[in-house]
């Protein structure tokens, strides 16, 4: 296996290369406000961790492009380098849908009555409708598997379900 390659231990996957923090301080400032420790960077290093992070959670890229046409042009244009690269400098930041999780139908609809009621009312045709269109956006979790995960993020930013 050659160093740029990722390598397995006891199951994960580790990733090649992640510049050390003496390499990085030159291009990001750490400062406090309000008791809050904050990082500026360039959005191209931010871009650069989210893609190393997309990558260990399993970006479906085939996928990204299915639901994205345009992006599936540019990148057989050449204007773009890859689906994940075009996902953590763009896409994320407009929005854009990725491969979404299986949402757990019965779970979602007991942990969401409102979204069980709205099905019922005719308004929606399905759970998966909801979390697809409302509930990815509003920090709803698709099942009991990542309540946790999606809890974390919205406590992080502060998002109410």
């Amino acid at each position: 296996m050659s160093k740029t390659e990722n390598s397995s231990t006891n199951g994960h996957t580790r990733v090649g290369y992640i510049a050390p923090y003496s390499m990085m301080k030159s291009v990001m400032s750490v400062t406090t406000k309000e008791g809050q420790a904050r990082i500026d960077m360039p959005l191209e290093v931010f871009a650069r961790i989210f893609e190393l992070a997309l990558r260990q959670t399993g970006f479906d890229e085939a996928g990204y492009l299915d639901r994205n046409p345009d992006v599936a042009k540019a990148l057989s244009n050449g204007q773009i380098k890859s689906a994940i690269s075009h996902f953590a400098r763009n896409g994320y930041f407009e929005n854009r849908p990725t491969t979404p999780p299986a949402v757990d139908t019965s779970w979602y609809l007991k942990e969401y009555p409102d979204v069980a009621k709205s099905i019922q009312q005719g308004k929606l045709k399905s759970a998966n409708e909801h979390w697809g269109h409302n509930g990815f956006y509003e920090g709803r979790a698709p099942s009991s598997q990542l309540a946790q995960e999606v809890g974390g993020w919205r406590s992080l930013t502060s998002s109410p379900a």
